[in-house]
């Protein structure tokens, strides 16, 4: 639906810059602890210049969820501390430039049916994200600003 509704304006005006970057060796409690206990939204996951993948929420639970059934139960204290960021993260990403449409990040993230895309400026710099949220939020406005109780 937000594909279908025009949303006026650039990506750079929206883009979440709640997130941050990690390597690929990075072990899995810690990128989850990041998340926990720092709020942040996603993790780009990085070796060197190259971006491989990203990690959510989501990528998390889906990979322990996986480990769980994989792994037997008496194994799976000593293994967990060892299941690296690279084992679980999200491989095939979204990646448009912070110029782009807000319309055009709709349609794309509705076509390829992601989640998010990640905003680069003109020379590829990662400067954030735009997911479902954000559009949702540009869209309808932030209520809690014009709303009293």
């Amino acid at each position: 639906m937000l594909d279908k509704i025009g949303l006026k304006g650039r990506a750079k005006e929206i883009v979440n810059r709640n997130f941050t970057t990690i390597p690929s060796t990075e072990r899995v409690v810690n990128a989850r602890r990041r998340i926990i206990n720092r709020g942040e939204d996603v993790l780009v996951i990085r070796e060197n210049q190259d971006i491989l993948g990203i990690l959510t929420p989501k990528e998390i639970a889906e990979g322990m969820n996986s480990f769980r059934r994989l792994v037997p139960d008496e194994k799976q204290d000593s293994r967990i501390r060892n299941l690296l960021v690279e084992d679980i993260m999200e491989n095939n990403y979204l990646k448009m430039d912070e110029g782009s449409s807000i319309t055009d990040v709709s349609t794309n993230l509705y076509k390829e049916k992601e989640r998010l895309t990640l905003i680069s400026d003109d020379l590829g710099e990662i400067k954030g994200f735009i997911d479902q949220l954000d559009l949702l939020k540009k869209w309808c406005g932030d209520e809690r600003s014009t709303t009293s109780p």
